[in-house]
């Protein structure tokens, strides 16, 4: 091409000039190119992003939800199974939730329920009466709980859970309680 323009008579200086006007038009191009590729590889990526996040949480709500359910179906499952609507007195509650078998019903719960370490029985005095921890029942008492209290004086539900701290341990545990007096 060069050799062209210099045969027409066009001088050396302006063909150089065109040539290095053609290789930054090109170059141009090219870059203009490489940032558009780069811009919609960028934009799939975070859409793709998107999408796999909205998927995680998706399937995370589920599994807690299912969770949920299995706990909420283990806890009328074991108030069925502890009989406690059958139950007339605070005292009456305290000598049948007391004995051993009741315990090991406990301690088979606890064991097989979605996480639920242990499980412990209040009384209405907010006094521990049972749980499903092995050795012997320590002295706990929770009366001056503010969510034992909100619920000794307002009990519409047969059920309250709290993740309570237990010592100086750094885990957490929960427990639930189960209250049928008002």
């Amino acid at each position: 091409m060069s050799d062209r323009l210099l045969n027409e008579g066009v001088p050396k200086r302006v063909a150089i000039a065109a040539i290095v006007l053609f290789g930054l038009l090109l170059i141009a191009g090219i870059v203009a190119i490489t940032g558009f590729v780069i811009g919609s590889f960028r934009e799939k990526e975070l859409i793709d992003g998107q999408h796999e996040l909205e998927n995680t949480v998706l399937l995370l709500s589920r599994h807690f939800e299912q969770q949920f359910e299995d706990f909420a179906d283990a806890q009328a499952r074991l108030t069925a199974r502890l009989a406690t609507s059958e139950i007339g007195s605070p005292s009456e509650f305290a000598d049948r939730m007391s004995t051993f078998a009741v315990h090991s019903l406990l301690e088979a719960e606890g064991d097989g329920s979605f996480g639920v370490n242990d499980v412990g029985l209040y009384g209405a005095d907010g006094d521990l009466i049972n749980t499903s921890e092995s050795g012997p029942i320590a002295t706990v008492s929770i009366d001056d709980q503010p969510y034992f209290k909100s619920f000794k004086s307002n009990a519409t539900s047969a059920t309250t859970r709290r993740r309570l701290r237990r010592g100086q341990r750094p885990r957490w545990r929960e427990r639930r309680r189960w209250w049928r007096w008002r």
